[in-house]
Formats: C-alpha cells, sequence, structure tokens
C-alpha cells in the first residue's frame, strides 16, 4: 500500500526559507573562499613597462586620428580617401620639442572623380595646458601636403 506524502502550507514556507538560508550559506562560504586565496600580483618592473608602454601606443592611435581628421580637412572628397593603402601612417615623436609627427599617402577623389594619391605630413603640438588629449583644441595642428 502506498501512502501520499503531502506538506501543508506552513511545512512548504519553512523548506522554502531552509533552501534560502542554506543557498545564502553557499554564497557567503565562496566569496569567502575568493577573498582569502586571491593573491596580489605585485607590478614588476616589466608590467610597468608594458603598462606604460600601452599609454604610449594610445597616445599614438589618438594622434594618428587627429591628423587623419586633419588631412580629411583638405581634401576635395573626404569620404573617397583611403589612409591605409601603402600600410599604417608613419608617427614619430621629437620628445625633446614634444611634437609628433605623422606621414603617409592619401588616395582621393580630386574634383573630377579621378584618384589621387597625395603625401602628407602634419605636426601636432599639445598645448601644455590641456590635460585631456580627446579634445580637438588642444592641439598646434599643421598640415603639409604635396
Amino acid at each position: 500500500m502506498s501512502r501520499s506524502f503531502r506538506l501543508s502550507k506552513k511545512d512548504k514556507n519553512d523548506a522554502s526559507l531552509f533552501e534560502i538560508i542554506i543557498i545564502g550559506i553557499g554564497i557567503i562560504a565562496f566569496i569567502w573562499w575568493q577573498a582569502t586565496h586571491y593573491e596580489i600580483e605585485k607590478p614588476s618592473k616589466k608590467t610597468k613597462k608594458k603598462h606604460i608602454k600601452t599609454i604610449f601606443e594610445l597616445q599614438q592611435m589618438r594622434v594618428e586620428d587627429l591628423a587623419i581628421w586633419s588631412v580629411k580637412k583638405y581634401l576635395k572628397s573626404p569620404a573617397s580617401a583611403d589612409f591605409y593603402n601603402d600600410g599604417y601612417p608613419k608617427i614619430f615623436y621629437r620628445k625633446d620639442q614634444n611634437t609628433w609627427y605623422v606621414h603617409g599617402n592619401v588616395d582621393s577623389q580630386n574634383s573630377f572623380g579621378a584618384m589621387l594619391r597625395s603625401s602628407y605630413i602634419v605636426q601636432l603640438t599639445p598645448h601644455e595646458t590641456c590635460d585631456d588629449w580627446s579634445f580637438f583644441n588642444c592641439w598646434d595642428i599643421q598640415v603639409g601636403m604635396k
């Protein structure tokens, strides 16, 4: 003979409360274990150099974007411009002058629709008063094209 086992409403509430307490204890134990078994690495010289290199690379990317934006202002058809036709532009930094130089080629359409290749060099010097590199008005920008 089989007997059916039914829980009363009070027993169901007690069971779900018990499950919540067990899950809570499990979460607390997991957080405690993670906190006590996590070792913080002291940055090595290699890591610091890598971080500095990363910041320098970010600055290079920003300078490249500013240079391309500046060159596009001089083109007849900026939408047709191809700056990466023969590789990436060459980027140089003169620490003694705090000046960036970007040199490259751009293919773009002239007023007749023909594609022409032009060389450009952009000189970018950040203002000493600006802390944020993202603003265009924080730079002295000079563009030369031929």
